[in-house]
């Protein structure tokens, strides 16, 4: 499988690995793989569930993309 991350940065210089593009994210969210911006849904952002949008935000997809981990989604882990 393949982790798809969000998180820019691990701090101190440290590239992510993992780190998606801007183009990549959109085909993600397109297909209903990859979670759309909390940032950008007003009535997440005011009940705080966005905050420090995107660090820690990104999916896990199995090889044959039939099984999906959100994490860093509204409920943290969603399976």
């Amino acid at each position: 499988g393949k982790v798809y991350s969000l998180t820019p940065d691990f701090g101190e210089g440290e590239e992510n690995p993992n780190l998606i593009s801007k183009k990549k994210y959109q085909e993600l969210v397109d297909a209903h793989i990859m979670f759309k911006d909390m940032a950008a849904d007003p009535y997440l952002a005011s009940a705080g569930i966005a905050s420090d949008w995107p660090y820690g935000r990104g999916c896990y997809v199995s090889e044959d993309s039939q099984f999906i981990i959100w994490f860093g989604e509204e409920d943290q882990l969603r399976i």
